[in-house]
Formats: C-alpha cells, sequence, structure tokens
C-alpha cells in the first residue's frame, strides 16, 4: 500500500497496485477491443487513481529531435505520481521531452 495526500490534504492508504491492475484489466481486457493509445489510457488511469486518493498528474511529452522526421506519433502521454511514471516500462519516459503537465489537486475550499 502506498501512502498518498488526497484532495483535502489528509493522509489516505489506498491500495496503488490494485488500481493499475485494475485499469490495466480494462484497458487491455477481452472486452477492451485492445486499441487504446497511450492519451486515453492516461487520462483514465489519472482519473481513477485522482479517484482513490492518490495526487496523479498527467504528463505529456515528446522527442523534439524526432519530430520533423515521425510528427506528433512519436509523442507519448503517461500518469506521474510523486514524480515517478506510473506503470510505464523502467526509463521510457526519459527520452521525452515534457510540454504539458495537468495541475497538481489543491487545498482550496470553496468559499461562500
Amino acid at each position: 500500500m502506498l501512502e498518498a495526500s488526497n484532495v483535502a490534504g489528509a493522509t489516505v492508504r489506498c491500495p496503488l497496485e490494485s488500481i493499475v491492475s485494475a485499469h490495466r484489466r480494462a484497458v487491455y481486457g477481452p472486452l477492451s477491443g485492445g486499441s487504446s493509445t497511450c492519451l486515453p489510457r492516461a487520462l483514465g488511469l489519472t482519473r481513477l487513481l485522482r479517484s482513490h486518493g492518490h495526487d496523479a498528474q498527467l504528463v505529456v511529452g515528446v522527442r523534439p529531435s524526432d519530430l520533423p522526421r515521425r510528427g506528433l506519433e512519436d509523442g507519448h502521454a503517461w500518469v506521474e505520481l510523486h514524480g515517478e511514471p506510473v506503470d510505464e516500462p523502467r526509463g521510457k519516459t526519459a527520452s521525452y521531452h515534457e510540454f504539458l503537465r495537468a495541475p497538481r489537486f489543491t487545498n482550496q475550499g470553496s468559499s461562500g
């Protein structure tokens, strides 16, 4: 289990491995159709982790040296938790230059 800060700033214990495993089964399982790309996967995992109290961030990057040759297909989207990629092969995201990072949760209440 991993401790994480939830939206309200309290520390919660959530089974990160179970959440990621369930997401993987939904994305790659027999009912999924098997044709999910990195952006929908990362969006879904970010939402799922956040709904369970994890301060997950969606990150999008590109390999600039490859853009003229390969176009936008050489971009990648992934999820980070505490600055580390979640459910990504070791080192995969290191070659990408980040250009978008979703805002983190804030501990601001509504007034009024």
